[in-house]
């Protein structure tokens, strides 16, 4: 089942479909030199392999295997917000993220973020969710701190980039760590 849109004072999260991948593609070709070092991805982005991963991404979301949600700032697809590779036994899940560059630095990111969080946690019934950010990926770390993440120890070559593998910092938050205070978000209805 496909979930409604999740909604911040700034932001909807909106599970991704295909009518996203156009926007989509232009966030990610006008972020190419900020996305690069991090996602691997990101040096082989064209709008139809964008398009094949929205299609993906709406496969998996039935198939309970992954949550993708596109971020809309102001109607306009900026981002993405994902929870993945859960884990049944342990209750836990991965979460990654990314953001249009232009719109950086101003806690857009923190608040989606915080809101597929809380969809983890509340909706899909995780118990652990955990991020791997790029040592140097000071962006992606003050977004997992802010959300109250903890640092949990160092991945040597534990993420990938264009350039090669780079070390990751692991990063968790428990269902029962506090919520940060700035979560307002709140399922559409």
């Amino acid at each position: 089942m496909i979930a409604s849109p999740l909604r911040t004072p700034r932001l909807a999260l909106v599970p991704m479909v295909e009518a996203h991948a156009e926007d989509l593609w232009r966030s990610i070709e006008s972020s190419l030199g900020q996305l690069r070092p991090w996602m691997s991805w990101a040096a082989d982005s064209s709008p139809v392999t964008v398009a094949e991963f929205v299609v993906r991404s709406e496969q998996a979301w039935l198939a309970g295997e992954r949550w993708t949600f596109t971020v809309t700032h102001r109607d306009e697809a900026c981002g993405t917000v994902g929870i993945d590779t859960p884990d049944e036994i342990n209750s836990s899940a991965k979460i990654g993220y990314w953001l249009r560059s232009d719109l950086a630095g101003q806690g857009l990111m923190t608040e989606a973020a915080s809101a597929a969080a809380a969809f983890a946690f509340d909706d899909l019934g995780f118990h652990r969710l955990e991020l791997h950010a790029a040592v140097e990926n000071r962006g992606s770390r003050r977004v997992a701190e802010k959300l109250g993440f903890r640092e949990e120890g160092l991945l040597r070559d534990g993420s990938k980039g264009t350039e090669g593998f780079l070390d990751a910092i692991v990063y968790g938050l428990l269902s029962t760590d506090p919520r940060p205070r700035f979560h307002l978000g709140a399922k559409e209805g």
